[in-house]
C-alpha cells in the first residue's frame, strides 16, 4: 500500500506550501483514497490540494496555517493528532510518537 507522509517544520511554510507539484501529488493520493499523513505545517499542503474539504484536521497553529486550512474546507480540531478516514494530521513535533502510531494503525501494522 502506498502512502504519502509529509513532514513539516519551519521550512515547510517557505518551501512546500506553494509547491504545485507536491500539491498535485497530494491530490492524486487523496483522489485514489491512499493514506496521507501530514505533521506540523504540512497539513496546509493537504488543504491546498483540496483533500481536506469537509474533513477534520489539525495543524501547527498560526494565523496563516489556520486560514489556509479554512480556505481548503477543513474543520480545524485543536488536538495533537486527527485521523479522518485516510487522512492523518498532527499539530506539533511533540505529537510525533502519536502521529507515527496513528499511521501504523491506519496501515494495519
Amino acid at each position: 500500500m502506498m502512502q504519502l507522509i509529509l513532514i513539516g517544520g519551519l521550512g515547510a511554510r517557505d518551501f512546500l506550501w506553494a509547491d504545485d507539484d507536491l500539491c498535485r501529488l497530494t491530490k492524486e493520493f487523496g483522489d485514489a483514497g491512499k493514506v496521507i499523513a501530514a505533521i506540523c505545517h504540512t497539513p496546509v499542503i493537504v488543504a491546498r490540494a483540496g483533500v481536506l474539504k469537509g474533513r477534520q484536521a489539525t495543524v501547527f497553529e498560526s494565523r496563516a496555517s489556520l486560514k489556509l486550512l479554512e480556505d481548503g474546507g477543513a474543520n480545524y480540531v485543536n488536538i495533537p493528532v486527527v485521523s479522518d478516514m485516510n487522512i492523518i494530521t498532527a499539530n506539533h513535533p511533540v505529537a510525533a510518537k502519536q502521529f507515527a502510531e496513528a499511521i501504523l494503525e491506519k496501515l494495519g501494522c
